[in-house]
C-alpha cells in the first residue's frame, strides 16, 4: 500500500511538475467581471461569516478575517485585490474611528476599546462596532477615499505607528492568517507581546468614569491586534454586504485609555505632551486647562 501511494505520487508530478503552478509557460485565462463578481461574494460572505464566529468567542477567528482582508484590499506587484480588479476602491470606505491622532496623543488605539459590563473588570480590549461613544469621545463615522483609510494610523505606542494596511499584513503574512513564520517583525512582536508594559488602564466607582480614578488591579492588556482586525472587517462589511448585521453592544461604560506619556501625580493627571486647550486626555471633554491641570 505505502508503495502504491509513493508510486501515484510520483505519476502526479511527472505529469504537471513538482512547480507546476509557477511555470511561465502555464497560459493563464482571464476570468469575466461575473466571475470575478462571484469571487468577490464568496469571501465578503467568508468574512461575515467568521466576523460572527469571532463575536461568538472564537477570537482566534481574527487569523481568517485578517486572510480574507487582505485579498479584499491589499495590491501589491502584479497580485490585485478583489476590490482593485472590480474598481470598488474609487468609491472610498466606511471609517469607523475615534477621533485621535498623533498630533494630539502620543499613544492611542482609535478602533477598540476595553468595555466596563456589570461586576466585571476586564482589560481585554474589543473592537468599537456600533458604539457611539468611548467614555466622552464621539466615535467618527465617516466615507473616505481608500488610500487615506488604509494608511490612516490606528494605533500609535510607545513611537511604534500602525496603520490599518499594516495591521492586516503583519497578521497575515506573519502572525498566522497565512503564514505562521518562525520570526515576526519587532515593531509587530512588541504590540502583541509588550503592550502591557506601562500601560495604565483606569475606571471610576459604579463603572462610571471619574476625575478620581481608581487603578485596575491588573494593567496588562492583551488582544488588540484582534479587536483591530475584527473592527477593520466592520468597516468593510458596513461598506459592501447588505447582509451585514450585528447586535449593538450594552456595555455600562467603557473604560478609558490614558496615554503613555500620562503620569499620575497627586491625584491629578499630568501630560507634558497635552496643550493647555486641546481636549483632556482623562476622556472628560474639557479643556485640558480646566480638568486635570488644574
Amino acid at each position: 500500500m505505502i508503495c502504491v501511494l509513493v508510486d501515484r505520487e510520483r505519476s502526479i508530478k511527472s505529469v504537471v511538475g513538482s512547480n507546476y503552478m509557477n511555470s511561465p509557460r502555464e497560459v493563464k485565462r482571464d476570468k469575466t467581471k461575473e466571475q470575478k463578481e462571484d469571487d468577490f461574494k464568496k469571501q465578503i460572505k467568508l468574512l461575515r461569516e467568521s466576523a460572527k464566529r469571532y463575536d461568538a468567542g472564537n477570537i482566534e477567528e481574527s487569523l481568517n478575517l485578517s486572510n480574507v482582508l487582505r485579498k479584499l484590499l491589499h495590491d501589491e506587484g502584479c497580485c490585485i485585490s478583489l476590490l482593485g480588479q472590480l474598481e470598488k476602491k474609487k468609491d472610498g470606505i466606511c471609517s469607523i474611528s475615534l477621533p485621535f491622532n498623533t498630533n494630539q496623543y502620543k499613544d492611542f488605539v482609535k478602533l477598540a476599546c476595553i468595555p466596563v459590563l456589570i461586576d466585571v473588570q476586564s482589560t481585554r480590549y474589543e473592537p468599537i462596532l456600533d458604539i457611539k461613544k468611548v467614555a466622552r469621545h464621539i466615535v467618527v463615522q465617516k466615507q473616505i477615499g481608500f488610500d487615506e483609510y488604509w494608511n490612516e494610523i490606528i494605533i500609535s505606542v510607545k513611537s511604534n505607528v500602525f496603520s490599518r494596511r499594516e495591521m492586516v499584513l503583519y497578521m497575515a503574512e506573519q502572525g498566522g492568517g497565512c503564514h505562521c513564520d518562525p520570526s515576526i517583525g519587532e515593531k509587530y512582536a512588541r504590540l502583541i507581546y509588550d503592550m502591557d508594559a506601562g500601560v495604565k488602564v483606569f475606571y471610576g466607582e459604579e463603572g462610571k468614569l471619574k476625575k478620581n480614578y481608581k487603578e485596575c488591579d491588573s494593567a496588562t492588556t492583551r488582544n488588540v491586534e484582534n479587536a483591530c482586525i475584527r473592527h477593520i472587517a466592520h468597516e468593510v462589511l458596513k461598506t459592501f454586504d447588505l447582509d451585514y448585521k450585528i447586535e449593538v453592544i450594552k456595555i455600562e461604560s467603557v473604560l478609558t485609555i490614558i496615554p503613555f506619556n500620562i503620569q499620575k501625580r497627586q491625584g491629578q493627571l499630568i501630560s507634558s505632551g497635552v496643550g493647555r486647550n486641546s481636549l483632556c486626555p482623562c476622556g472628560s471633554g474639557k479643556n485640558y486647562k480646566k480638568c486635570c491641570l488644574e
